[in-house]
């Protein structure tokens, strides 16, 4: 497999300029990995890549590569080894050129290894109706008002798990007459969003001056119109009904949630509390509307409590240097706002 024969295959995908230093790091990562494995397991993955590249004749490109080894089961890393392996022809000591060459199309191998998928799931919907009662509020909304009033009525003074019983029962209902909407609704939706996967994760990374921190993440279709996530797991529930722009909002809203924490969280908790951090990442969403216009034109309103800080953030977000400069600043002024 030629470099320059795959270079022509990728001609116009190569990654933007503007961050191709955010891969650097990854990319010296798994070339390290690659020149140091040389066990059985990587040398079977090697000549099973390659008996998949000879057998289409070598026409295949890299991203068909991708593809195939993905559906065979093969992890993120593996994959990328795989193709630096075929790119080397299977040659262990990584020149300049192939080191630069992998920087300089690895995101088109990421993009194609990034995901969401969207699901029904009865147990994950549940949860979101659980959190919603034992929360109350959050943000200066008080969710309890879309609970039915009979609900209400019967999970007054019960315990935690009488109150999971109750909503157990009544989202069973619900589930037990409309499921195949639901389903059909997510299946619509995963394809809207992979209409606009690589462009949505390539923005959320110029903007965050970051490699987006992981390449799976899993959605799932609630029926209470509440969308958390979760960092840690890579989910992300999605509400009932919205429509596609909506809910592209809501993706790249909560993506932007996720990049945050599991980048900055760790550092800023030991300058300021649980509760101004979380005042702080709702605020910041107010950057979608100036950098995700070319994607969605539904704009980012942010809760009540949150838009004067808002106001102030897009004012520093105009006039910053970097990503880490603008939190920096941020941080200095969130106790004008929240103390």
């Amino acid at each position: 497999m030629l470099i320059s024969k795959e270079a022509e295959t990728l001609k116009g995908i190569e990654i933007p300029e503007e961050i191709l230093h955010l891969y650097k790091d990854r990319i010296k990562g798994y070339l390290l990995i690659y020149k140091a494995r040389t066990d059985h397991q990587f040398l079977v993955l090697t000549q099973r890549a390659e008996k998949i590249f000879l057998a289409c004749d070598g026409k295949q490109t890299i991203q068909d590569t991708c593809l195939i080894l993905q559906a065979q089961g093969y992890k993120a890393e593996e994959v990328v080894q795989t193709i630096l392996a075929l790119g080397k022809e299977k040659v262990l000591k990584i020149s300049d050129g192939l080191f630069i060459y992998c920087i300089k199309r690895c995101n088109v191998i990421f993009i194609y290894m990034r995901s969401i998928a969207i699901k029904v799931n009865f147990e994950k919907d549940l949860w979101n109706w659980i959190q919603v009662i034992l929360k109350g509020q959050s943000h200066g909304i008080s969710w309890l008002r879309w609970i039915p009033e009979a609900v209400k009525e019967k999970i007054k003074g019960k315990e935690r798990k009488e109150v999971a019983e109750i909503l157990r029962l009544f989202l069973g209902e619900k589930y037990a007459t409309e499921e195949k909407l639901f389903t059909v609704y997510a299946e619509h939706l995963e394809i809207a969003l992979r209409q606009i996967t690589g462009r949505m994760f390539a923005l959320l990374e110029k903007t965050t001056e970051k490699p987006v921190y992981r390449n799976e993440f899993t959605g799932f279709v609630t029926t209470f119109p509440r969308g958390p996530y979760s960092t840690k797991s890579g989910y992300i529930w999605f509400i009932y009904g919205k429509s596609d722009e909506w809910q592209i909002k809501a993706c790249i809203h909560e993506l932007l949630h996720m990049q945050f924490e599991h980048y900055y969280k760790e550092k800023l908790i030991k300058k300021i509390n649980e509760e101004q951090f979380g005042f702080l990442r709702e605020s910041m969403t107010v950057i979608l509307n100036e950098e995700f216009r070319e994607i969605t034109r539904e704009i980012d309103e942010g809760y009540p409590i949150h838009q004067e800080f808002r106001k102030r953030l897009l004012v520093l977000w105009k006039q910053r240097q970097n990503f880490s400069q603008f939190i920096a600043e941020a941080v200095k002024h969130i106790n004008e706002f929240r103390t």
